[in-house]
């Protein structure tokens, strides 16, 4: 079942979603971020990872208008130790090419691909093929 995440605009700006036929969660992030709406929309994945033993994440940042770098710091130190703790070992990040959200996460990748699994994708099906290829042979 899809959970809707509001920003203080009461405007939709993640949903989640345990994905059961594939095994991951996914998390589709909307319009514009901020720290906050970033820790709360994290926080929701993360409790699905933990929920269903989950070790995949599909993070899509195609519809998000600009960067989170200011995220990053945050998701490593507090986010990343406890999603790895729950399991978490493939994180495909689907972003739109040539975008803000594609320098954000070439930080974010820069910063945590030595800890868990991460690529980072422009094409929402060739995310779901790589994390279908890790199910597959896990």
């Amino acid at each position: 079942m899809q959970k809707k995440l509001f920003n203080a605009a009461g405007r939709v700006h993640m949903t989640t979603e345990y994905d059961t036929v594939n095994n991951w969660v996914y998390n589709n992030w909307i319009g514009p971020q901020d720290l906050a709406s970033v820790m709360a929309g994290s926080e929701a994945g993360l409790k699905l990872l933990r929920k269903h033993s989950c070790s995949l994440l599909l993070n899509d940042n195609r519809h998000t208008v600009e960067h989170w770098d200011y995220a990053v710091e945050w998701v490593v130190a507090q986010w990343l130790p406890r999603a790895l703790a729950a399991g978490l070992t493939h994180y495909a990040q689907v972003i739109r090419a040539e975008s803000p959200t594609s320098l954000s996460a070439d930080v974010l990748y820069r910063a945590i691909s030595e800890q868990v699994e991460m690529r980072v994708f422009i094409s929402l099906a060739e995310a779901q093929d790589w994390l279908q290829k890790v199910r597959r042979k896990g």
